[in-house]
């Protein structure tokens, strides 16, 4: 599946290509589910993520694509979970790049391990978890499992 997302150009962002704002967005999130099913695919992208947008959002006729909002969204629950994904292949692989050595790759401390998982669980009650305060089942939904994750990792 990834060699054949590759050959369609979804690991390169939509906006590169000057694309509609509608297909753009449906390539991120593309991409971004073929992402979850394959972590490698990290070491070979340049598409953005998704926009936290509500499906209602995009059009095939708008030629700029909508503002990304703060409050929960269709895709929130999406968004946390590439975003701990990417958290998760860090803390695997601290390098994504291939052929590119950090030092004291394979020293990372419990620290060190410690700080990424605060970081990523910071970024995500920030840019998601605050705002998932609705009386929607969907956002309680999204809150609860996005912070028993991080909880999960840590």
């Amino acid at each position: 599946m990834l060699r054949i997302a590759e050959a369609m150009g979804l690991h390169r962002d939509g906006e590169i290509f000057r694309l509609p704002a509608l297909e753009t967005e449906l390539r991120r999130r593309l991409w971004w589910q073929i992402y979850m099913l394959d972590q490698r695919a990290t070491e070979r992208h340049d598409a953005k993520l998704p926009l936290n947008i509500n499906d209602t959002d995009l059009s095939a006729e708008d030629a700029v694509a909508p503002t990304a909002g703060n409050e929960c969204t269709e895709i929130s629950f999406c968004l946390i979970s590439y975003k701990y994904t990417a958290a998760l292949c860090l803390l695997r692989n601290p390098d994504p790049l291939p052929g590119r050595i950090l030092p004291n790759r394979s020293t990372r401390t419990i620290e060190e391990r410690k700080r990424l998982v605060e970081e990523c669980q910071n970024q995500l009650e920030d840019e998601h978890f605050k705002n998932c305060f609705h009386d929607s089942v969907f956002c309680r939904f999204t809150a609860t499992i996005g912070r028993a994750a991080i909880a999960n990792c840590g």
